[in-house]
């Protein structure tokens, strides 16, 4: 039995004036100190195995990427190019790989693997600062915006996150908890201004009704809540904005159906 989140991304002012407001993400490249420690075999293993096949997806931007043993070159606007160097040494050990460009975006997506965590950074073209996130970015189909799902145990992650390209970099338009701990949860994008997330199995035992405005919840048995046709709720976070409702979440069987003026 399947739980699905249908989240209502309100094409209205309030929320398209978030971007503005929003905050814009961008890191550096992670330091690596070999603090006496030797080179992890996990390191050098992983290496003889994920470099050649990296290779292959070189193939497609041959003019703006390639490999030095531990340093992946990407090119920049203007002429400049990044380093990512690989951190080869000790427990902390990880290394970067290139897994395509990003035209949307005007961003390098590069996984980077590290012996108890996973993640993306997306490198970007114009500046070369690195954004982290825990998903590979899924685009609404005007390309306006993307999503990224973390979903683990360990480490414990467990969010949805709404990113849109803002001048140079990037910035967080919406974010939402995720039930990661017991469930396994996957989204898409339904429309521009809506998005369906999928979470097995089920685990919520409260039962939600709106209509006109108002709402009410009652606790239901197990048996009934997955019966349900929006069982549970929850927050979301988003970047403030100039005015507007935050965007609904429900939690069900089918998905809510809610209409936007503007959408």
């Amino acid at each position: 039995m399947r739980n699905v989140l249908v989240l209502l991304l309100a094409m209205v002012s309030g929320l398209l004036a978030a971007t503005a407001d929003a905050q814009t993400t961008g890191e550096g490249a992670t330091a690596c100190a070999p603090g006496g420690q030797p080179i992890s075999p996990d390191y050098e293993r992983d290496s003889l195995a994920e470099w050649p096949l990296e290779a292959q997806r070189f193939k497609s931007n041959e003019q703006l990427v390639s490999r030095q043993r531990d340093r992946l070159r990407l090119a920049l606007d203007g002429g400049k190019s990044i380093e990512l160097v690989d951190c080869p040494y000790g427990d902390g050990a990880y290394q970067y790989l290139y897994e395509r460009y990003d035209q949307a975006g005007r961003f390098y997506i590069v996984r980077k693997s590290a012996h108890e965590d996973f993640s993306y950074a997306l490198v970007m073209m114009p500046t070369g600062r690195l954004s982290t996130v825990h998903g590979t970015p899924v685009w609404a189909s005007d390309k306006s915006r993307f999503l990224t799902v973390a979903c683990s145990l360990q480490p414990a992650r467990g969010s949805l996150v709404i990113q849109a390209p803002a001048g140079d970099g990037l910035a967080t338009e919406g974010e939402i908890a995720l039930p990661c701990e017991t469930e396994s949860c996957s989204a898409r994008w339904d429309h521009p201004s809506w998005i369906a997330v999928t979470c097995t199995p089920p685990r919520s035992n409260l039962s939600c009704e709106r209509a006109a405005g108002t709402s009410s919840c009652a606790t239901v048995s197990s048996a009934n809540a997955s019966a349900s046709s929006s069982a549970g709720s929850a927050a979301i976070r988003r970047a403030s904005s100039a005015g507007g409702s935050a965007p609904d979440i429900l939690r069900g069987e089918k998905p809510a159906t809610f209409g936007s003026g503007s959408s």
